[in-house]
């Protein structure tokens, strides 16, 4: 199982435009991938009020690699309006190996 974290800061006062994008375009595009377990998007609240999160959970590694090809440690931008709305972004990824009992899709 991996776990990809994406986070993007988003340029002042584009908030709401990157989120309606994420609803829009990137939000469907990863729900239809194969191999995709489990996805939360969060907007952002407090201190962090210019980035938004995703957390996608994969079943291995070559699932991710079909959605975002041999870029897989990058961030993947499918909209060009969104890339012209963030400031920067990240990809982090994990191996997962344990989870909560019942909490878990596998």
């Amino acid at each position: 199982m991996i776990i990809r974290v994406f986070r993007a800061r988003i340029r002042p006062g584009h908030n709401a435009e990157f989120e309606a994008l994420l609803r829009e375009v990137s939000i469907p595009l990863v729900a239809r991938q194969d191999g995709l377990l489990a996805c939360y998007v969060g907007r952002p609240i407090g201190a962090n009020g210019d980035e938004f999160t995703m957390v996608s959970v994969w079943r291995d590694l070559e699932a991710l690699q079909a959605f975002t090809g041999d870029a897989w440690e990058r961030p993947v931008i499918p909209d060009e309006r969104e890339a012209a709305v963030i400031l920067e972004s990240f990809a982090h990824h994990s191996e997962g190996f344990w989870a909560l009992p019942g909490l878990s899709s596998e």
